[in-house]
């Protein structure tokens, strides 16, 4: 699921988790912690599709995550509240930065609970029109040697800076930050 996550197939991770989900269930192996992760994977991808009730479902669904004993489960449980939240309207940037933050001094850049939330963080400050969170967000990857950071995570912050510079009307400060990138993803064969 998370290969066809990465790889843009919604539908797909859509229905494969939905399958390892229903065979979990019917198996009546005790495996709530596994169900609650099933279901915040179901959460981000309804976040994807821009479906607030799907979201709302599978948040609910994935409560077992909040009384983990595992920081990150608890985080991600957080990060699907804080984007119900930014779906109801709430202005969740500051937040959502915080649980970068977290996120990165618990378990690092290469969990995957970082890798989902950092451009998530970025691509909400954008729309909130929070330069100074995008610019701290940026900051946390861009101040650090190339190897602190998985390529998806740098191609991220590459792609944000770039965003960054031409919301800022830098538009030729743009172009090598969207340059790189692009190459960066199509190197990675990841849709962008």
């Amino acid at each position: 699921a998370q290969a066809e996550l990465l790889a843009g197939d919604l539908a797909g991770a859509r229905r494969r988790l939905e399958t390892m989900l229903a065979r979990l269930e019917a198996s009546g192996v005790p495996v709530s912690l596994m169900q609650g992760y099933l279901h915040g994977m179901l959460g981000e991808l309804a976040a994807l599709r821009g479906d607030r009730a799907a979201l709302a479902a599978a948040y609910g669904e994935a409560d077992v995550l909040r009384e983990s004993d595992d920081p990150a489960d608890v985080g991600c449980y957080r990060w699907l509240g804080l984007l119900a939240d930014r779906f109801a309207g709430e202005q969740v940037a500051g937040p959502l930065a915080d649980s970068v933050a977290q996120a990165f001094s618990m378990v690092g850049a290469h969990h995957e609970w970082f890798r989902w939330i950092y451009p998530d963080a970025l691509a909400t400050a954008r729309s909130e029109g929070r330069d100074d969170v995008t610019t701290q967000l940026l900051t946390l990857v861009e101040e650090r040697p190339a190897g602190a950071f998985p390529p998806f995570v740098r191609a991220q912050a590459a792609r944000y800076r770039g965003l960054h510079s031409a919301d800022s009307g830098d538009l030729a400060g743009a172009e090598a930050p969207l340059a790189s990138a692009i190459g960066e993803f199509e190197r990675m064969a990841f849709p962008y």
